[in-house]
This record gives structure tokens, C-alpha cells and sequence, in this order.
């Protein structure tokens, strides 16, 4: 954060201490568009890139349109990649190789 400071704040050291200062009682989750993708491997499924955005989309804006008391979370994800009908079945060399090496398989 403090690099993306840098171009309006000349100081890189004042740049550090007003962000220590405003994260000293906040924490991020962040979530990465590999976190969807893995999510579909879990249920068996591969998704595009552009099917990938499509439900990382929907799954913030479902925090934002119906219970932002509730979060976000793994299980929210899983419910809109399941209603999506998005993606395609697994091969059982991607299955395989997602269960035992644990790699994640992405539909080019």
C-alpha cells in the first residue's frame, strides 16, 4: 500500500505511519478471484476467467444486496457458484490432480 502512496506522498516513511496509523484497529479480508475458482473445483466444476468474474461479482454484490450483517463466506460463495449454472465437469485427471496435489484448474 504504501508503493500505491508513494506517487502523492513523497515521504515513503510518512506514507508508513498513516497507514499503521489507519489500519492500527482495522482488518482486511480479501478475497481473490483463485478463491471462486477453487471453490468450483471443490464442486467439481471449471469456470472461465470470465465466469469466474461473473460470480466473484455476484458474490460481493450479495453482501451489499441482502444480508451485509451476515458477510461474507465460504459457504455464500459456494450457494451462488451452485446457482450460478455456470462451468464445466472436471476431467478425472484435473479432479485428481486437485485432490491429491491440490492445484486448481482454470478454463482458458
Amino acid at each position: 500500500m504504501v508503493r500505491a502512496l508513494r506517487s502523492v506522498l513523497k515521504d515513503s516513511n510518512k506514507a508508513q505511519t498513516i497507514l499503521e496509523h489507519y489500519w492500527q484497529d482495522r482488518r482486511a479480508i480479501v478475497w481473490e478471484l483463485k478463491d471462486v475458482h477453487q471453490a468450483a473445483n471443490e464442486r467439481n466444476l471449471v469456470l472461465t476467467t470470465k465466469e469466474a468474474h461473473k460470480i466473484f461479482d455476484d458474490f460481493i454484490g450479495s453482501y451489499n444486496r441482502y444480508a451485509p450483517e451476515l458477510g461474507v463466506n465460504w459457504l455464500r460463495l459456494l450457494s451462488i457458484l451452485d446457482e450460478s449454472g455456470l462451468g464445466r465437469k472436471m476431467t478425472r485427471q484435473e479432479l485428481k490432480r486437485f485432490l491429491v496435489q491440490n492445484i486448481i484448474t482454470i478454463q482458458k
